[in-house]
């Protein structure tokens, strides 16, 4: 395993959820009423989940247990391998993960003036309507 990526990776987990804590203390009132707010909330979070990921798959690429088929996944090969120590505290870390993995789902709204079909369908490219 190469230690360095890990700590990269670690590094990067940081400082998404030091931006995030940055921004505290907000609530829902405030997150549906400042975009700004809202967009660095959301993307910071969205980075850390898959920076969790990312991490897990290196980990699980060094092991023989078969490739995970979907993200949440990830975890559950994690738990099953004692990654997270205790099993009960293993199970708990799994599943608050996989939901994080689940809130990457979750419909975002948009900026004004903006459609979220087209963002997803050209992201990277001017997608104004």
């Amino acid at each position: 395993m190469d230690r360095d990526i890990i700590a990269r990776k670690l590094e990067q987990l940081r400082r998404h959820v030091a931006r995030v804590e940055s921004k505290k203390p907000f609530g829902p009132a405030e997150l549906a009423h400042d975009e700004d707010l809202r967009d660095v909330v959301v993307f910071n979070l969205v980075q850390a989940v898959e920076t969790w990921v990312d991490i897990g798959m290196h980990l699980l690429s060094e092991t023989e247990v078969p490739p995970p088929e979907s993200m949440g996944e990830v975890f559950d090969r994690l738990r099953e391998l004692s990654v997270f120590g205790d099993p009960a505290r293993g199970l708990r870390l799994a599943n608050r993960l996989k939901r994080a993995v689940g809130f990457r789902n979750v419909p975002y709204t948009p900026m004004p003036g903006w459609t979220s079909t087209r963002c997803g369908a050209r992201a990277g490219k001017d997608s104004r309507t």
